[in-house]
């Protein structure tokens, strides 16, 4: 608008000019009329009349120039007042939203810059989250896909562990128990990085009973009889070159003890077995013996492991007989084990 009005002010200028330069008293008649005159005059020099002459006529030249530039000026600058109504409601429209994005006039250019790089981001964010969708879908099937081929193995395994762990409980004084590998399939809620399967390890400890969730109804003794047979079974499919076994006896003794330290003692036959016990009928089948001890030396706990000579091991089995006080009994109970 005030470009507008400054205009309005220039041309007024310039027909102000033009006036002045075609009136009737104007330098550009002034300048032709003496023309005229001395182009009839003879009185004076000729010679010099000339010079003055080309001199007028030259001048009167650029005068007429002057006037066209300046009526072409006007007549490109020409005023309109309908531009102006056009300008004075777009700024009116510029001022109104101005207020509504709490701006200024001159900041709305930036904030349009702005505003667009935000559309742009999410009509971005719409193809970038059809696109996830589209790699969720795919990653979905390919998960699916393989939890199947997961499960179908699992499900070929289990009967072959289940079988595998029947055979050793029967050695280990277990054999009425039926044991069951079962492969439940989860909710895909429940999906996890292992796969879509449960593996649920049931048991019937007496005849005639229903298979339930092992953890629930073995006692100790048979917890740790199950865990041994499984342990072994699992070497047995892997070929695990060493097995090590802690405190697997727990909840046993006597007879079912003596299974336990047999079946170890055969399965030492073809891998490395190292054992755990407080049990002298499972120590006793052992091939090496090491004693194992703590105490307090400057205020630190050691450890110490002291592989036990034959003569040292049987009195280790005595004392694991009787107690403190070892008695004569024991060690002849001692040397029936280790002889056994």
């Amino acid at each position: 608008r005030q470009n507008m009005m400054g205009g309005e002010k220039r041309i007024a200028a310039i027909n102000s000019a033009l006036a002045e330069l075609q009136g009737s008293t104007s330098v550009a008649s002034s300048l032709h009329a003496a023309v005229r005159m001395l182009s009839r005059s003879t009185a004076l020099d000729a010679a010099r009349l000339t010079a003055v002459h080309e001199t007028l006529e030259r001048a009167a030249q650029e005068v007429d120039e002057a006037v066209e530039e300046l009526n072409r000026i006007a007549h490109e600058s020409e005023f309109n007042p309908l531009e102006l109504e056009r300008i004075e409601e777009r700024l009116f429209s510029l001022r109104g939203l101005a207020r509504k994005h709490n701006s200024t006039v001159d900041a709305l250019a930036e904030l349009l810059v702005a505003t667009r790089d935000k559309l742009s981001v999410l009509e971005n964010q719409g193809a970038e989250l059809e696109k996830s969708e589209e790699n969720v879908r795919k990653t979905r099937e390919k998960y699916a896909e393989n939890a199947q081929k997961l499960t179908k193995k699992r499900q070929k395994t289990a009967k072959i562990l289940q079988e595998s762990v029947m055979a050793e409980l029967s050695a280990l004084m277990m054999g009425g128990t039926r044991i069951e590998v079962s492969v439940e399939p989860l909710s895909e809620s429940a999906w996890q990085a292992e796969g879509a399967d449960k593996v649920v390890f049931l048991a019937a400890t007496n005849p005639g009973s229903p298979p339930a969730p092992l953890a629930k109804i073995a006692s100790g003794g048979e917890l740790s009889r199950f865990m041994l047979a499984l342990k072994v079974a699992m070497r047995d499919l892997r070929s695990t070159p060493t097995v090590i076994f802690d405190e697997i006896d727990t909840g046993t003794g006597g007879a079912v003890a003596d299974a336990i330290g047999k079946r170890l003692a055969k399965l030492g036959e073809t891998a490395q077995v190292l054992v755990v016990t407080h049990l002298p009928q499972v120590a006793a089948k052992g091939v090496h013996h090491l004693f194992i001890s703590k105490k307090v030396e400057d205020g630190h706990t050691r450890t110490s492991v002291v592989p036990l000579s034959p003569e040292q091991r049987g009195e280790e089995l005595a004392r694991m007989l009787s107690g403190a006080d070892i008695t004569d009994e024991a060690r002849s109970a001692a040397k029936k084990l280790l002889a056994g």
